[in-house]
């Protein structure tokens, strides 16, 4: 059931208290973006209502849909995706609502599916990261330093005064983490809140719910040439940041590599455009971005911004980066959930 993991926040302390709190900030972030994925999913009508069950994630009453294949595919991606964006590989999250194109059918009001695919919204999540868990800088105690220049100190008091002073920079860094965790929990809940307080979308003339769906992306760094490939610092070197999850997810093939335009708007072919060309490339761009919210954590080392993308065709000048799409078909992920 897509709530099960939606409501992963929901442990024991037991739980919590074996839990590193790099691992406990990792299953907040990824159980409230399921959760705000689910939501949108319901408040953006692309599945029928009586699909999804209630529950709550922080507190906040919402939706998540019971339909076990669009829950594995959310929850498979952002198994991926979340450690892509802790590990500095991955930096923005899209959530694209899609209409399929049709073509008059041989029944009256039935059509063909084209396979031909229309952006109406965007949902982008776009994430800066530093370290995630903030830690007390441990330097040598005075003890240390002196059995190092004098073999013949006392081991037993240094060894004590070791352990105190490590002791006390351990639990100064749980307190640390548990303040950080609980910054985390306020701007993820009002992160949900703000999407719940969505208008919602205006419906296209001639648009049938039945040709609505939706695909998840994540975009990494721009500089990334190739992926588990070092980023290029500004000093020339290269660092060495990498995200297991999503080289073994490309190298299985479960992710590919997509073209820059399947993640944008597509406009209305102009015909009186001669030239195919500059008519592809006018007819292909972002949208316009509506912020919903911003989090600042500096004690998470995390920032995120949460906007809506529309489609008004204004900005000329947007450089994609790199954007994976996970691979879905359509016998295991149909666009509208048939009752027949």
């Amino acid at each position: 059931m897509a709530s099960a993991s939606a409501s992963t926040t929901t442990n024991t302390g037991n739980a919590k208290a074996q839990a590193t709190p790099s691992l406990q900030f990792s299953n907040l972030l990824g159980s409230t973006l399921e959760t705000i994925i689910h939501q949108l999913l319901y408040s953006r009508s692309i599945y029928p209502p009586d699909s999804f069950v209630i529950h709550r994630h922080l507190g906040v009453r919402c939706h998540a849909s019971r339909v076990p294949q669009v829950g594995d595919y959310i929850s498979d991606f952002l198994s991926v995706a979340v450690p892509s964006i802790i590990s500095g590989v991955g930096e923005c999250l899209s959530l694209i609502i899609l209409e399929e194109e049709t073509v008059a059918g041989r029944r009256r009001g039935a059509g063909e599916r084209t396979g031909v695919t229309k952006t109406l919204e965007r949902f982008v999540f776009q994430f800066h990261m530093d370290d995630l868990i903030p830690k007390t800088e441990q330097k040598p105690t005075a003890a240390v330093v002196a059995m190092q220049h004098n073999p013949e100190c006392d081991i037993m008091d240094i060894e004590d005064e070791h352990w105190q002073k490590k002791e006390e920079a351990m639990k100064l860094d749980t307190q640390l983490a548990g303040e950080a965790r609980a910054q985390l929990e306020r701007s993820m809940r009002e992160c949900l809140l703000r999407v719940l307080a969505l208008r919602g979308r205006r419906k296209r003339e001639g648009e049938k719910a039945e040709n609505l769906n939706f695909k998840l992306c994540l975009q990494v760094v721009s500089d990334r040439k190739q992926i588990g490939e070092g980023k290029r610092n500004t000093d020339g070197t290269i660092s060495t940041e990498s995200c297991s999850e999503l080289t073994e997810a490309m190298r299985q093939g479960d992710w590919f590599q997509s073209e820059e335009s399947s993640c944008l708007f597509t406009a209305a072919s102009d015909k009186s455009t001669g030239n195919m060309m500059q008519q592809t490339q006018s007819a292909n761009r972002k949208g316009l971005l509506r912020p919903i919210k911003d989090v600042i954590l500096p004690s998470c080392g995390m920032r995120m911004m949460m906007g809506m993308e529309v489609n008004p065709f204004e900005d000329e000048t947007y450089q994609f980066g790199q954007p994976m799409v996970k691979k879905r078909s359509a016998e295991t992920l149909p666009c509208r959930l048939r009752t027949e």
